[in-house]
């Protein structure tokens, strides 16, 4: 059980350090800031709210969402459940399912919030980098997907990687590089934001309470293994996965302080090469932890499990398993 849960363990170690290491060449090419809006609404709440949504922040009139409307965050929920519907057991799916979870609990907890307005408009702009570069890389507009959306995407495209490295794929290019931009458009409409405020801190909190049903259900639907990313992870040496999303929203949240407070180009460009740089260097160990041999050591620890305790599942097991999940 130890080595399974260290290998899988080890998806999430290596972000630890990766945070902290930024000086790795850009490996590819992608546009700065935010992806293009060029996605395509599945449903008609999403639609219409989407279509305003790049209106200011501080306009408190646009849409729903800067009124801070139950409906906004219900639009976005309606929306990730269609996409997930369309596409149920492809390997994008984890994190589509986790992602729409962690909504599901933020929208089910904003009116707590102390700021529901600026919550429901960031969570729905959060949303939209998401869905921008999902549909561009269907589409085949390469050119207008962010680098770490695109070794998320080539990663699921291969469907050789396991649900676990399919899932801190998208977390990492969505927390790491999408959250920065994000965060950097809410302190240039209020600059006195200079920590972390306590609504962004309350969303580590959502996120807390929802982790293992939603770990649980995953591991229903698309693979058992995931199980193991909700396991103590002290036992292995791995940070737990809470605490981990937390630093990460931490630093994204400085990096997008200080894009938001730049005062000359060449620092706004500097920091821009810093949030690409950390995502995709983080996307590149990720996928180098989970090579050839990686998954050789894990279809033969998991060999060594009781019977019923973990299953080691290839591409066609993954889509059988999900399929009959459903």
């Amino acid at each position: 059980m130890s080595r399974l849960a260290t290998r899988l363990g080890l998806s999430v170690m290596v972000l630890v350090a990766v945070l902290t290491a930024c000086a790795t060449d850009e490996l590819t090419r992608t546009p700065p800031g935010l992806a293009p809006a060029q996605g395509t609404a599945l449903t008609a709440e999403w639609a219409e709210i989407a279509a305003g949504l790049n209106v200011s922040i501080t306009d408190t009139t646009a849409t729903p969402c800067h009124r801070g409307e139950p409906s906004c965050l219900a639009a976005v929920v309606t929306e990730m459940e269609a996409r997930l519907e369309a596409r149920p057991c492809a390997h994008t799916s984890p994190f589509a399912f986790t992602y729409l979870e962690m909504t599901r609990g933020v929208a089910n907890e904003v009116a707590s919030f102390d700021d529901a307005a600026l919550i429901s408009v960031v969570d729905a702009r959060f949303a939209q980098q998401y869905f921008d570069a999902f549909d561009n890389w269907q589409l085949g507009r390469i050119e207008d997907v962010p680098a770490a959306w695109q070794m998320a995407f080539a990663t699921a495209d291969r469907q050789q990687s396991s649900a676990a490295l399919d899932l801190i794929l998208g977390m990492n290019a969505h927390i790491s590089r999408d959250l920065a931009y994000i965060v950097a458009t809410a302190v240039a409409s209020d600059p006195n934001l200079r920590e972390q405020p306590d609504d962004y801190l309350r969303v580590n909190d959502v996120i807390a309470e929802v982790k293992s049903p939603m770990l649980a259900n995953a591991a229903d639907r698309f693979d058992p293994n995931l199980f193991l990313l909700d396991t103590d992870p002290t036992a292995q040496g791995a940070p737990d996965p809470v605490t981990l999303i937390a630093d990460w929203r931490a630093f994204s949240f400085d990096l997008g302080r200080r894009l938001a407070l730049a005062e000359t180009s060449a620092q706004t460009d500097a920091v821009i090469a810093e949030i690409e740089r950390t995502s995709t260097a983080a996307a590149a160990v990720l996928i180098t932890a989970e090579g050839a041999e990686g998954t050789a050591e894990l279809a033969g620890a998991v060999a060594g499990l009781p019977q019923g305790d973990a299953l080691f599942l290839d591409a066609a097991g993954r889509r059988n398993f999900c399929e009959r999940a459903r």
